[in-house]
């Protein structure tokens, strides 16, 4: 099978999700066992139970969320899941919809892979360096042929002071050589989006 035949997949979970949510099973449980005692229980003692279940509930659920995204280069078709096991939204958009692939600079100085689509910005995937983003920005790009660009900065080659050398010419001259080190840096460019090359 051709590997471009297999969909791309960008699966964002949260590690630990399934030790988080037998935590709150457990903590329920040990909590019903004392605010329920002596029997009958008060009302505070109830009211307090059924908080615990709530807050319980709510972070359980947060924590097992999964975000998946589906690049079917076959279909042409970006597919979107997302919530809990059994209960997942799913979005479609054509190739045609998605207006580009971008890296984005966060504020957390991270490089943020996603696509621009019709209903906003769709994130992919978090990366540490701008090279790893922006090489997988161009692959997408070639693949469902859409532009890529760079959002939010811009990539700039300065010199970094090497050592200097004292030299001596095969003609006899004395000549100084510097080696200048080209360094990619990042430089930050807010509301602009740059193509990339």
């Amino acid at each position: 099978m051709d590997s471009s035949q297999i969909p791309l997949s960008f699966v964002q979970s949260t590690p630990g999700a399934p030790f988080v949510v037998f935590f709150c099973v457990g903590l329920v449980l040990v909590g019903a066992f004392y605010l329920l005692r002596p029997w009958p229980p008060r009302r505070g003692r109830v009211l307090a139970l059924l908080g615990l279940v709530a807050i319980c509930a709510a972070v359980g659920l947060n924590v097992a969320q999964q975000r998946t995204v589906w690049i079917d280069s076959d279909h042409r078709l970006v597919q979107l899941q997302a919530g809990v096991a059994g209960l997942q939204r799913v979005s479609n958009w054509s190739f045609a919809q998605i207006e580009a692939v971008a890296v984005s600079l966060r504020p957390s100085s991270d490089f943020e892979l996603g696509l621009d689509t019709p209903q906003g910005w769709l994130a992919l995937q978090t990366y540490p360096e701008v090279q790893t983003a922006e090489r997988q920005a161009r692959e997408l790009a070639v693949l469902a042929d859409w532009t890529a660009l760079r959002r939010g900065y811009r990539l700039a080659v300065k010199a970094r002071g090497g050592d200097a050398q004292g030299l001596q010419s095969p003609s006899g001259r004395n000549v100084v050589s510097v080696d200048l080190n080209p360094v990619l840096q990042v430089v930050p460019a807010p509301e602009m989006d740059e193509p990339m090359r």
